[in-house]
């Protein structure tokens, strides 16, 4: 029986539905989306631009879900903005370049950025050991992590260390040798970076390692553009080929990355393998790859992969390639 009482108090509705929410977050990844476009005009757009992979998978599943519950024009805008993201996904996981060198002779490179508070160093020895690779590129090294790692001199003979108490310490350790060695400041920022000529085989090779700041304000986007610009001339000006290797604060989505590779003259060797998210390692959902192995028209990458975790935020990076003449 309905009372006075009921026709007067009609029962109430929530002030956000399902569908509000959803068309809410829908608007937001769109204009995420839309922003990251200009990445090149505002250091803010460049940011927004880190997590295409997530604006894409989540536009395709909010998409699916308005399809379900019959909004279509809804389903229809998101599918767009899936694409859209989409679109500069796919040929990360897809389009694998085809280089052929004739006398290629294979080399394994590991990135690590550490972390410099972490002080699990057998973690890491543990991982070299297992994946064996030729060269090891480390990132936010201290005094600590140098005296902790002295049980890989035997098999890694040609060490170079800049260990630092700040962020910026770094390491490479390689088997092979190399020459004219030297520690770069490159930019404003006054963090160091490697340079040396690796002899492999009859072949040599140029390695360069290098962290530039993250763009957590204007000057470090600045300094951080600044490093990559002073890399990418130091690549042009080699003859042989070229590896750079490096925790680099951006992604291959940024607009400052993807000048830095057209001035550089290198490419990805995520390139055909996929994302390869490196951090931050304590919350995947958001994971982007920063860290990087990038490398001379010349060189084949045989294969690149995310290694085991060492205690660090990031994942390390581990590439094969195959150096010799480009056939």
């Amino acid at each position: 029986m309905t009372t006075t009482s009921d026709k007067h108090n009609p029962p109430s509705r929530p002030l956000v539905s399902l569908w509000g929410l959803l068309q809410v977050a829908s608007l937001a990844i769109g204009i995420f989306t839309i922003a990251a476009q200009f990445g090149s005009l505002s250091r803010w757009c460049e940011l927004l631009s880190h997590f295409t992979f997530q604006y894409g998978v989540l536009a395709l599943g909010v998409a699916v879900i308005f399809a379900c519950g019959k909004r279509r024009s809804c389903a229809f805008a998101m599918m767009l903005v899936a694409l859209l993201n989409g679109y500069a996904i796919v040929p990360w996981y897809f389009s694998k370049p085809a280089v052929v060198v004739d006398n290629g002779i294979a080399l394994r490179i590991m990135q690590s950025n550490v972390l410099s508070q972490n002080s699990d160093y057998a973690r890491m020895i543990a991982l070299i050991e297992q994946e064996q690779p030729d060269v090891v590129v480390l990132q936010e090294v201290t005094g600590q992590w140098k005296h902790e790692l002295k049980s890989l001199a035997e098999q890694y003979p040609h060490q170079y260390w800049q260990p630092r108490a700040d962020n910026f310490g770094m390491a490479v350790l390689s088997r092979l040798a190399i020459s004219a060695a030297s520690w770069n400041d490159w930019g404003a920022a006054d963090v160091p970076s490697f340079s040396g000529k690796v002899s492999l085989g009859s072949l040599t090779w140029n390695l360069i390692a290098t962290h530039p700041v993250p763009p957590i304000s204007d000057l470090y986007y600045q300094a951080r553009n600044q490093q990559l610009e002073e890399v990418a001339r130091q690549v042009k000006l080699s003859s042989d080929p070229v590896v750079v290797v490096g925790d680099l604060n951006t992604t291959v989505w940024s607009a400052d990355y993807r000048r830095f590779e057209q001035q550089s003259g290198l490419r990805n060797a995520r390139q055909g393998f996929g994302m390869l998210p490196t951090w931050p390692r304590f919350f995947p959902p958001l994971g982007i790859g920063i860290d990087h192995v990038l490398v001379s028209e010349s060189v084949a990458v045989v294969d690149a992969y995310v290694a085991a975790d060492v205690g660090s935020d990031h994942w390390p990076l581990v590439v094969d390639l195959e150096i010799g003449e480009p056939r």
